[in-house]
């Protein structure tokens, strides 16, 4: 049976040394939709500067996306590699829920017990009781709401910066295996999605570079190694803060 240590050691290679320079490499800009002008193109706002875009993918207003900018002679500013940031994961991100995230090595600790799901939804539940803001409210409800459709939802400190996790477990009954699905999203990788067993690793990434990398520090991995390249990484679970009835204030 597969045990969650394996992902344990997923996040030990995301760790290595030579990923730390992956942000740079790849140029990652995070963008927010302002509105759409037509024919594909959008008004942007970038590093708190507004600029307009033309996007293949259709941009949805409002939203935030981690994207490729690139900008040739004469021509209007293309955006390429287009991620949408999850709303959990921005529900998580803000200041007021600074206290939720976990460092690396209590994720790793709480991914190797083996009550880790009990505990998990006891710690939520423990946390939910005493919020102190609307905002912690909401972050924790969905949390909650994740952990009822067996997902785990993981605010993570990596390399002084956010990142974000979830696990789900299934079991083939004709096949009698066990899998972990997983999502991830890293400020210096993007979205990462794939699948675990006892054998091997399964990732999709948005970007050659990431790929790259993930092939290159594969011998630190316990398992087979497969790294795909695919242009839309899903979430397990997404928050919906209308099935939350707000009783913080």
């Amino acid at each position: 049976m597969i045990s969650a240590t394996s992902l344990a050691s997923i996040l030990k290679t995301l760790q290595s040394g030579d990923l730390k320079s992956i942000k740079p490499l790849v140029k990652l800009m995070q963008i927010e939709v302002l509105e759409s002008l037509g024919e594909k193109n959008y008004l942007l706002k970038m590093e708190g500067k507004e600029l307009r875009a033309f996007s293949k993918q259709p941009l949805q207003k409002g939203a935030l996306y981690y994207a490729k900018l690139t900008q040739p002679k004469d021509a209007k500013p293309t955006l390429s590699h287009l991620l949408k940031l999850p709303s959990l994961l921005l529900t998580l991100k803000s200041p007021q829920n600074a206290p939720l995230a976990y460092d690396v090595e209590t994720l790793k600790k709480v991914l190797k017990s083996e009550t880790s799901l009990e505990s998990f939804k006891t710690g939520l539940l423990h946390k939910l009781a005493s919020s102190q803001t609307k905002e912690q409210f909401h972050a924790l409800s969905n949390l909650l709401l994740s952990l009822h459709q067996n997902v785990l939802s993981f605010p993570v400190h990596i390399f002084g910066h956010f990142a974000f996790f979830q696990i789900k477990k299934r079991y083939n009954k004709k096949t009698k295996r066990s899998f972990l699905d997983f999502y991830a999203f890293f400020a210096h990788l993007g979205a990462l999605s794939g699948v675990v067993d006892e054998r091997s690793v399964r990732i999709n990434v948005a970007y050659e570079e990431v790929a790259e990398l993930l092939r290159k520090n594969a011998h630190s991995l316990p398992l087979e190694l497969h790294v795909s390249i695919a242009e839309k990484i899903e979430p397990l679970f997404e928050s919906n803060n209308r099935q939350i009835l707000d009783i913080s204030t």
